[in-house]
C-alpha cells in the first residue's frame, strides 16, 4: 500500500500487551506504534499503526496505518500522542519499544 510521506516530528512508541521476544510458540504479538507528524499539506496529525510482530522472522504480518485529523499545532498534536499512549496503557498495552538517538542528529527526519 502506498502511504504519503510524512515528517515525523516524534519518534514512535511502539506498545505490547505481551512482552514481544518472550510470547509463546508461532502466536505473533500483537502491537500499536504511536506518533505525531506533518503530512503533505504541513498539518500536524496523530498516526499510528497497528499489527502483529512475528519475532521469530522478525517481520510485521499486519500493518494498517491509522491517522488522525489534523491538530493547529504541534503541541496539540504532541499531546494527543501521550493521551492516546496513556489510553493504550490503561487498555494492558504495558510493554514499550522506542529508539533513542543523540540530540545532535537532529529533530526531523522523513521515514
Amino acid at each position: 500500500m502506498d502511504q504519503p510521506k510524512l515528517n515525523r516530528a516524534r519518534i514512535p512508541i511502539t506498545l505490547y500487551k505481551e512482552d514481544p521476544e518472550q510470547t509463546p510458540g508461532p502466536a505473533p504479538a500483537e502491537w500499536h506504534e504511536v506518533w505525531c507528524a506533518t503530512n503533505p499539506a504541513g498539518e500536524w496529525v496523530l498516526c499510528e499503526r497497528y499489527g502483529w510482530w512475528d519475532n521469530a522472522n522478525k517481520q510485521a504480518l499486519f500493518d494498517v496505518p491509522i491517522l488522525s485529523e489534523p491538530f493547529k499545532t504541534e503541541k496539540e498534536a504532541n499531546d494527543a500522542v501521550d493521551t492516546r499512549i496513556k489510553v493504550l496503557e490503561g487498555e494492558g498495552w504495558i510493554h514499550k519499544l522506542t529508539t533513542r538517538i543523540p540530540y545532535r542528529v537532529g529533530r526531523r527526519a522523513t521515514w
